[in-house]
């Protein structure tokens, strides 16, 4: 088919043609996502049918567990992504537990706090429902939510031995997604093929080891969200400025191999860095 495997990322194939890209696919297990013309798109399939069963969406409307609806509005055409029947199984699942409604609240965590270890000797509150409901929201966090990943990640951090403030913040976390506050993501087609990544950190964040936090968000022109965490630091830093060099380090990985990805398949090399310490990422890059 003489397609050729990404060198930035070995699940993307692509085939280029006089210079330019033709076809894309995107391979995850047996789901592959493929873009490009009509008669490039059937081109591929008929050769791929001869060795393989394949289902066709000629538009995608379901992929990896995700719903996705087309549609136009003011600003132009979007995909709107959502997991609605998903994300209602794990908050019925601690209403089912608690035997109680939900409270709705507009935000997903209780500002100004931060949770801690259990005190020792304190016993472990139902860890297997609580990890089975926080791996859905982790799951369906993943796919769809933007401002829940710092919340997600204080959850996530008690798996092994959830207290009665892990429940409590659990139930916060539903309370919020079952209010539908964000319940959505859209996808617009960027102006341009550049990254665009905020990124910031939290000094000391962690009440039990010190550790600081580190917050990433990268899109495609500031349109479509490709990269989103919020993840603990690795070592117990000094100061504020050595929390945003490491989170600077750290989007500078990321905005490194999308752009050396969109070079790969495009040829295109332009990218766009936004935080506290614009200087990191230029020299991470350089």
């Amino acid at each position: 088919m003489n397609m050729k495997r990404s060198l930035t990322d070995p699940c993307v194939i692509y085939k280029h043609e006089n210079e330019r890209l033709k076809l894309m696919t995107g391979v995850n297990v047996d789901d592959t996502l493929a873009i490009g013309r009509e008669e490039d798109l059937q081109a591929f399939v008929d050769k791929i049918s001869k060795r393989f069963n394949v289902t066709v969406q000629k538009t995608m409307k379901k992929h990896l567990g995700v719903d996705y609806e087309w549609g136009e509005d003011k600003f132009g055409p979007y995909a709107k992504a959502s997991m609605k029947k998903y994300e209602k199984e794990f908050w019925e699942m601690i209403e089912s537990l608690t035997g109680k409604t939900l409270d709705l609240y507009p935000t997903p965590a209780y500002p100004n706090t931060a949770l801690v270890k259990c005190k020792e000797g304190e016993k472990a509150i139902e860890e297997t429902k609580y990890r089975s409901i926080t791996g859905k929201a982790m799951h369906w966090n993943r796919k769809i939510a933007v401002e829940c990943n710092n919340s997600m990640r204080e959850i996530t951090r008690f798996m092994k031995h959830p207290g009665k403030d892990h429940w409590r913040a659990l139930e916060r976390f539903c309370g919020y997604v079952k209010a539908g506050k964000f319940d959505h993501l859209l996808y617009r087609a960027p102006d341009e093929l550049k990254s665009i990544c905020w990124f910031d950190a939290n000094f000391a964040q962690n009440p039990d080891d010190r550790l600081s936090v580190s917050g990433c968000h990268e899109t495609i022109d500031g349109k479509c969200v490709i990269h989103k965490t919020s993840q603990g630091q690795k070592t117990v830093l000094k100061s504020t400025s050595e929390a945003e060099y490491t989170s600077g380090s750290y989007a500078g990985n990321e905005v490194v191999f999308t752009t050396n990805l969109i070079e790969e398949l495009t040829g295109s090399d332009t990218m766009t860095r936004s935080g506290d310490l614009l200087v990191i990422i230029k020299a991470h890059y350089t």
